[in-house]
């Protein structure tokens, strides 16, 4: 069966680099509009040719996240931040590398072959989606620096490896070489190629392209705007425009649908029920949680659940035995004395990481998470159905408010419910020129409604 799953995967690789006509509805050389192909430009046979797209702000996600595991605030000083990422990075703490995006698109020609199959065999943790034209070959690869590491990493014959080179010098002019040091040490880069800050990187003139101010979603040592609501914020100082990400990577034949796939957000929980947490990070995104081993927890709260129920009475009394004790108190009360074991325990010496055991679940906790546009919207339509927990619903709801907010494209009631939809829709029924189509016709509904409702 493995060795069925292998051949039908090298034969999809292989079809990429066909130059027959293919019968199939999803082949990539069939979807991409006429007005989109390129059949003048040629690459130069060997060459791996890159583009930025889109940099997240790196320092100040990663830095972010490590400190909300310890319950701290970020370090807004860009050396500082370096410095502590440093000190994380060689701890080997890499998680929160898993909150950076870096989007970038590889040009090439079927020459290539060979190696852009060793490349794949190790791309598991990035998110890529591959075109054709008449004389190239275009890659718009999406992912974290720690999924870049285990792609440079794993790919056979990384040294000589054409896209690897090319992917290296692409996080050489836009990420720092503290994520680095373990790669550097056994010599697979050189912290001498790395830039000198953020803001010296606009300037870096690469391949076919420079990176521009519209590529950073923010600038190191920014000030960075606070998109929140009671127990949501969005990390971001500009809005992260999915339409400037789409007139980027259009003329390569590139839609809305492989965007998403693409691009990502950053979303800070707080003050949320440890309980509720646990079924946001089932979504399976990059997360950081505040960490019960590290915390000091004797001043945490309870999050009450019966406050989130439209008829839940906050105020009724239940009577519980404890002990051989009956004693009468609200759901808040109870959660709060509960609570209060922890600290009785940690006074007595018992060691944090043995006295969280004895926490409720609904006790107070912070996480963060980076999710693809995909994955967030399928959180958006699990979690704010009506059959979800009260709490959860009440987060999502204020999440997608705020996401409204952030993203231009999502303000529009169609292109919304259309990003709802495409969320379960497979690659071949997507339309590609929906990336400049905010309005959907009739004909176009019938068949998203269609899918839904089958």
């Amino acid at each position: 069966m493995e060795e069925y799953l292998s051949m039908k995967i090298q034969e999809k690789i292989k079809a990429l680099f066909s130059d027959m006509p293919s019968e199939r509805v999803d082949d990539i050389s069939t979807i991409i509009p006429d007005h989109h192909r390129d059949d003048g430009y040629k690459i130069t046979d060997g060459t791996v040719e890159n583009e930025v797209i889109y940099v997240s702000d790196c320092s100040y996600l990663v830095s972010k996240a490590a400190r909300i595991c310890i319950g701290q605030d970020v370090e807004e000083d860009y050396e500082k931040r370096l410095m502590h990422i440093a000190r994380v990075a060689l701890r080997g703490h890499e998680s929160t590398f898993e909150h950076t995006n870096i989007i970038m698109m590889l040009h090439f020609n079927t020459s290539l072959y060979s190696e852009f199959i060793n490349l794949a065999s190790a791309m598991r943790y990035l998110n890529w989606k591959v075109r054709q034209d008449k004389n190239n070959i275009h890659v718009l690869i999406g992912g974290t620096i720690r999924a870049y590491k285990n792609a440079i990493r794993f790919c056979p014959d990384c040294i000589h490896n054409p896209f690897i080179s090319s992917i290296k010098e692409v996080l050489y002019s836009c990420t720092e070489s503290v994520y680095y040091d373990d790669f550097i040490k056994d010599g697979v880069m050189d912290r001498a190629l790395f830039a000198t800050a953020v803001e010296n990187m606009k300037n870096i003139k690469y391949s076919r392209a420079s990176i521009d101010d519209d590529v950073f979603c923010d600038s190191a040592g920014q000030e960075h705007k606070k998109l929140e609501s009671e127990n949501v914020e969005i990390l971001a100082t500009e809005h992260h425009t999915l339409d400037k990400i789409l007139k980027k990577v259009s003329p390569y034949g590139f839609g809305l649908y492989d965007c998403m796939d693409i691009a990502a957000v950053t979303v800070v929980f707080k003050n949320i029920s440890r309980a509720i947490s646990l079924q946001v990070i089932r979504h399976r995104n990059g997360t950081s949680q505040m960490s019960q081993r590290y915390v000091d927890y004797k001043d945490k709260g309870f999050v009450d659940p019966i406050k989130f129920i439209s008829n839940g009475d906050v105020n009724k009394k239940y009577n519980i035995n404890i002990f051989g004790v009956n004693v009468s108190k609200t759901s808040n009360e109870l959660g709060n004395e509960l609570c209060d074991i922890y600290g009785q325990l940690s006074d007595q010496g018992m060691k944090r990481q043995d006295a969280r055991s004895f926490l409720p679940s609904n006790v107070v906790t912070s996480l963060m998470m980076t999710f693809t546009y995909r994955n967030l919207y399928h959180f958006f339509k699990m979690r704010e159905a009506s059959d979800s927990q009260a709490e959860i619903q009440d987060i999502a709801h204020q999440l997608h408010d705020l996401f409204r907010e952030y993203e231009p494209l999502a303000k529009n009631k169609e292109m919304d419910e259309l990003m709802l939809s495409f969320e379960s829709l497979p690659l071949y029924m997507v339309e590609q020129e929906y990336y400049n189509e905010p309005s959907i016709d009739e004909e176009e509904e019938e068949v998203v409604d269609g899918d839904i409702i089958e």
